[in-house]
């Protein structure tokens, strides 16, 4: 939370105005990821069948992994915690 906090600008402390805890806040960055995937799937071309989704899925996947490499072991450890997962 003191990095959080550090790299926001402010202290470790006003962060609980937001979240009620650090497992929250972890909470948070895995649904936004998961939201960040919906948004990318479906602006994708409209898949044909149940092969071209998962195919459309697991690209997008590979694609937000990508771009926020340091979430991937935080999906692993939380997958089941956040509604969109």
């Amino acid at each position: 939370m003191r990095r959080v906090a550090e790299e926001l600008g402010v202290e470790s402390m006003a962060l609980y105005r937001y979240t009620a805890s650090k497992e929250d806040l972890l909470d948070g960055l895995v649904e936004t990821l998961f939201l960040e995937l919906e948004d990318r799937v479906t602006a994708a071309d409209p898949p044909r069948g149940l092969r071209s989704t998962l195919h459309s899925l697991a690209r997008e996947m590979y694609r937000v992994a990508v771009a926020h490499p340091n979430i991937v072991s935080l999906c692993a450890t939380r997958p089941l915690m956040v509604p969109l997962a």
